[in-house]
């Protein structure tokens, strides 16, 4: 049985056995790949939308930019490449 505790709006959250709070450096050390991060669920529907996945641009201390790759309709070369929005 996994330990678990209740969230303000009533759901029980189950934690593996071992698992440990995520710091921001752990954070950090997972988003500094030069592999994809795959969207493997969501809990939330996109209109046709089947594959997600980010790429890192640049990574340091305070920001994150990353091309935002997604796949609609579904075809298979079809894909979308958004990249950072500056101000």
């Amino acid at each position: 049985m996994f330990p678990s505790e209740v969230s303000p709006c009533g759901y029980a959250i189950k934690y593996p056995p071992g698992w440990k709070v995520p710091t921001l450096k752990s954070f950090q050390e997972m988003l500094n790949t030069g592999e994809k991060i795959w969207m493997t669920r969501r809990t939330y529907d996109v209109s046709r939308v089947d594959c997600v996945y980010w790429e890192r641009i640049t990574l340091n201390n305070t920001d994150y930019d990353f091309f935002n790759w997604y796949r609609k309709n579904p075809r298979a070369r079809d894909w979308t490449k958004q990249g950072p929005q500056h101000r």
